[in-house]
């Protein structure tokens, strides 16, 4: 019952959200990690 309830509140959560909103969200994100892997490849280049 308390693995659920976490569960639950998540599904209730997102039906919440507007689907724009978590394209968005996922988006920024994803360039985000983009961003750093880049980031710390030019670093291991450059030493």
């Amino acid at each position: 019952m308390v693995t659920s309830l976490p569960t639950v509140a998540d599904a209730l959560g997102a039906g919440l959200e507007d689907e724009d909103t978590i394209r968005e969200a996922a988006f920024v994100y994803r360039q985000r990690r983009r961003n750093d892997a880049n980031k710390t490849e030019g670093d291991s280049a450059t030493q």
